[in-house]
């Protein structure tokens, strides 16, 4: 990549709305020598290309933490996990003494409003009341939108966190002067309602993001240790010290924890990778990739050419968190439209207060009114609505096994009315059974079962194992005079019998097929 076009991901902190990720968009995008910047906030990722110079992480990281957020390097998922669990656990405690302050506040109100009371005094007192507990949700549960405001402001980009902000102090003022005037007409519990009910949406947004992030972890190897050929013996050592050249040992059944070559040939499940049912063999010198599955019988050695971090799976989890951090064009419009309601909800609730009072409302009304213009345009799911839909049907794909490269694919995926699938496999579970058996006159069921274990049991063949297992109940019964199986790749197997001289190549299989 040239020096005029350099690109990088980096993780950015403290945010808490699409607001705040358009409010950094719109401050880097003005530093000379950036071409392009994209901050996505389900990931909280930053994405942002131009000169070396423009993108390197101490330029813009202070220009980031003037705005009050932190720009880091792109964290590891697992770091991303733990970040999403201690906001989990800071917005639960926020919506704990919201609920449980806000409950008494809203009870008040209701009183007030239902008529209940027996007097004018009792309810001015009830009034007071439900503005002393209030005061914790206010000052405390609604510390984040008023912060998030603020910081939306310095960079010159109001989003919805200033209209929340605006319609809970403003409702909690007018509240006040309405109690010095000697009114019981209070409107604490809009406050409150406010914010207990933009916490609960925070705080499900936030386990969407985790959950969504579990479309990560799918592609992610375990930490296992691996046995490597080292001082003339094999050795166990974590997958993290196994370094390119080195020679590993892979067990039957075992997942293939790096890249390499295999010094001897081999069955290998590339499903994880290439979407292939139908396992594949691989001859001695050809490339496997980590993720991917040896099916062979007897341990066999490969020599690593990428450790962690440069394996072909690394590159491939890289490029998803890439594409992830960019934005698809419903993203973009929904950004847009967003950036625009925040000013137009102001603007209104701004021209509100004097319609009002040109129409005859005295000042009471009309900023109640205005206020409810704050209140109604508050909600800031038109921003969050593309990002999350779209998290969350990329981790959706995920659990079905379909890793999509670029989320914004499922945009394309709308306007699909037919797909052509290259070969039957594709829609395979990638598994063999024996439908239907046809054999010579006197020969039965349990005998041809016997004939065939004997026949099969040791091969590697994905179909030779499906004859397997279909022929295995009879393997306890008295073996066949076998002596010797032979079994070529790409030929198939030859039998040498005590009871029948010479050898002769197994039938095609024809009574099997894919499901």
């Amino acid at each position: 990549m040239t020096d005029a076009n350099a690109e990088k991901l980096y993780t950015l902190r403290g945010m808490w709305c699409t607001s705040c990720a358009l409010a950094v968009e719109g401050s880097l995008k003005r530093l000379e020598g950036v071409r392009e910047v994209s901050v996505h906030y389900p990931s909280a990722t930053l994405c942002i290309s131009g000169t070396s110079a423009a993108t390197q992480l101490s330029n813009l990281a202070a220009k980031v933490k003037r705005l009050g957020y932190r720009l880091t390097e792109l964290e590891p998922v697992a770091d991303a996990h733990a970040r999403l669990e201690e906001e989990s656990r800071y917005l639960t405690l926020r919506l704990m003494v919201g609920s449980l302050f806000g409950m008494w506040t809203m009870l008040a109100s209701l009183l007030i409003y239902a008529g209940a009371l027996p007097s004018v005094q009792v309810e001015q007192v009830v009034a007071w009341v439900s503005g002393a507990f209030s005061l914790p949700v206010v000052l405390f549960a609604g510390v984040p939108f008023y912060r998030a405001g603020w910081r939306t402001l310095l960079a010159k980009r109001p989003g919805m966190d200033v209209l929340v902000s605006l319609g809970v102090i403003g409702a909690v003022m007018v509240s006040i002067w309405l109690l010095w005037r000697g009114s019981a007409e209070v409107y604490f519990d809009t406050a409150v309602m406010l914010i207990v009910l933009l916490l609960v949406g925070r705080l499900v947004e936030t386990l969407c993001r985790h959950r969504g992030l579990k479309a990560l972890d799918a592609l992610a190897l375990p930490d296992d240790n691996v046995t490597v050929w080292q001082g003339e013996r094999w050795l166990s050592l974590p997958v993290e010290e196994v370094a390119k050249g080195m020679r590993i040992e892979l067990a039957s059944g075992a997942m293939v924890a790096l890249d390499g070559t295999l010094e001897a040939p081999g069955w290998i499940d590339t499903a994880s990778l290439t979407g292939e049912s139908v396992p594949r063999h691989f001859q001695a010198g050809q490339t496997i990739y980590a993720g991917c599955r040896y099916l062979g019988t007897t341990p066999i050695v490969m020599q690593v050419s990428a450790g962690v971090g440069q394996r072909r799976l690394d590159r491939l989890c890289d490029e998803m968190r890439r594409y992830q951090a960019k934005k698809g064009e419903l993203q973009k419009l929904a950004d847009r439209f967003a950036a625009w309601l925040s000013p137009l909800a102001l603007g209104l609730a701004l021209l509100t207060l004097p319609t009002a009072l040109l129409f005859g409302l005295g000042w009471e009304d009309a900023l109640v009114r205005a206020l409810s213009v704050l209140v109604v345009a508050c909600p800031c799911a038109v921003g969050l609505a593309v990002p999350l839909a779209s998290l969350a049907g990329s981790g959706q794909a995920m659990q079905q096994g379909i890793a999509l490269r670029d989320p914004a694919a499922l945009e394309t995926l709308a306007r699909i009315r037919s797909v052509a699938l290259d070969k039957t496999g594709t829609l395979t579970t990638g598994s063999h059974t024996v439908l239907h058996w046809a054999a010579r006159e006197g020969v039965d069921e349990p005998t041809l079962q016997r004939k065939l274990w004997a026949a099969v049991a040791g091969s590697e063949h994905p179909l030779a194992q499906a004859l397997a297992n279909w022929s295995g109940s009879q393997r306890d019964q008295r073996p066949e005079p076998y002596l010797q199986v032979n079994d070529t790749p790409g030929k198939g197997a030859a039998c040498n019998s005590t009871a029948v001289s010479g050898s002769r190549w197994a039938a095609p299989l024809g009574s099997l097929v894919n499901r």
